[in-house]
This record gives C-alpha cells, sequence and structure tokens, in this order.
C-alpha cells in the first residue's frame, strides 16, 4: 500500500488516504499512518493532518478527549492569569485607606 501511495502523483496521495479514511479501510490506512512519511511519499505535516482526520473518524470519543487534554492547559494557563489580576486588583485594593478609594469608586460609578 505504501508503495502504491508513494507511485501516486503527489497532488493525489492526500485524497487517496482521506478517500480510504472515509472508505473505513483500516488495515491499508493503518499501513500508511503507522509508517515514517516518507515511506508513502507523504510529508510529516501531511500524515499528521492524515492521524488527525482518521482518529476522528475511527475513534472518534477517544480523539475528542485528546482535544480537550490538549487544550486544558490553555484554560489553566487563562485562569491563572485572570487569579493574578484579580489578586493585584485586590491587593492593591486592601493598601489604600477609605479616603484613597472614593475618587475610584465614584469615577467607577459615573462609568469611567
Amino acid at each position: 500500500m505504501r508503495t502504491y501511495v508513494k507511485a501516486l502523483p503527489e497532488e493525489k496521495r492526500n485524497a487517496f488516504i482521506f478517500q480510504a479514511i472515509s472508505d473505513g479501510d483500516r488495515a491499508n490506512v493503518a499501513s500508511v499512518l503507522h509508517a515514517q512519511p516518507f515511506l508513502s511519499g507523504l510529508s510529516a505535516k501531511a500524515q499528521g493532518m492524515l492521524r488527525q482526520h482518521a482518529a476522528a473518524k475511527f475513534a472518534p470519543q477517544d480523539h475528542a478527549q485528546h482535544q480537550a487534554a490538549a487544550t486544558a492547559p490553555e484554560y489553566v494557563m487563562d485562569a491563572g492569569t485572570k487569579l493574578g489580576v484579580r489578586y493585584g486588583a485586590l491587593s492593591r485594593s486592601m493598601r489604600l485607606s477609605p479616603a484613597e478609594k472614593v475618587p475610584e469608586k465614584l469615577k467607577a460609578l459615573a462609568g469611567g
């Protein structure tokens, strides 16, 4: 299978593998995607994209869970940033005397 794919014109390789994925041809898809990309004439980027497509087709729940786990660090970093900003504002507010807080509160009430 890898030799056949490599013999195809470069512009038809991805389409052929996409079709095999859509047809549910697990054996041939696996033979291409579980080997080094140069054996099938694919680039590493193209093979990665095809692997994502195959994972979504053949293991949709696992693929969705993997995608969710991959985005979790972004959410954690975002939450940490927001916590830092809120903590900074709170600690600044705690250092101010009530008289120093009045102008800021009036400005906030005025919509500024």
